[in-house]
């Protein structure tokens, strides 16, 4: 018998508690890039959207993310670095749909 199958209900229970409680510290512990994540990507959003008149912004926030990473280096220049290439590599990729139209094939060229 394995050592799931032995587990009561009381042991879940406590495991259950446990993974909860681990969980939330993780939680307190990341509060702050969680929200500055949160926040990036809705100024993202807004930007596109408004400013620049795109319908659906989807990359926008996308590439708040990316350059935001999930590191804790998030120095200015790391994160400008990140922005520009992402904003440059969706343009590209725009640029080149445009060009050669989209499709499987085009996926996969």
């Amino acid at each position: 018998m394995t050592d799931a199958a032995r587990l009561t209900g009381r042991d879940l229970r406590v495991l259950g508690q446990v993974r909860v409680r681990q969980g939330l510290a993780r939680v307190r512990a990341a509060w702050f890039p969680i929200l500055q994540a949160a926040v990036a990507g809705a100024i993202a959003y807004a930007i596109a959207h408004y400013w620049l008149g795109h319908a659906i912004p989807f990359f926008a926030p996308v590439c708040a993310w990316i350059a935001l990473g999930f590191t804790l280096d998030r120095s200015v220049r790391r994160v400008a670095e990140l922005a520009v290439g992402v904003a440059i590599g969706v343009g590209l990729g725009d640029l080149v749909a445009h060009v050669i139209g989209r499709g499987i094939w085009q996926i996969a060229l």
